[in-house]
């Protein structure tokens, strides 16, 4: 059992190597996944300004410092990501494995309703709460 889903690790393993190439091994593989949840269109809230100052370029500018690292590297993401990703990643001789899995296609997706009725919830019971694990169920589900 994997928590990945049954749908997800099919198309692991199905992954051609011309996309997930063999270089230069590390003891150290670092995974992460990032999707744009249009954040710059969500109220602000307590701990920082939503909006342009927390748009997804802003993620960019943090995911093009970890795309630097010299270790193995596996990102599971959107469409956009693994774009900006496979122009970043080039130069490094490492392992680098990029996975396009839409937003839509990630396994606890098959929760969304079930989010959405939680966080209809939250918004009814916390009406001045906008911090976005409390209104936003895309937000819970993803990160």
């Amino acid at each position: 059992s994997s928590p990945c889903g049954p749908k997800l690790r099919r198309r692991i393993k199905e992954l051609p190597r011309t996309v997930c190439p063999r270089r230069r091994l590390s003891n150290t593989t670092l995974v992460t996944g990032l999707w744009n949840l249009h954040r710059e269109a969500w109220p602000s809230h307590a701990r920082y300004q939503e909006g342009d100052g927390h748009s997804f370029k802003k993620y960019f500018q943090w995911m093009e410092q970890l795309l630097q690292k010299p270790q193995a590297l596996l990102i599971f993401a959107d469409a956009e990501t693994i774009a900006f990703a496979e122009k970043h990643r080039r130069r490094h001789r490492m392992l680098t494995c990029l996975v396009e899995v839409p937003q839509e296609d990630l396994p606890q997706m098959r929760w969304k309703d079930a989010y959405e009725e939680a966080h209809a919830e939250n918004r009814r019971k916390l009406p001045g709460d906008m911090r976005p694990e409390v209104i936003q169920s895309t937000y819970t589900m993803v990160v």
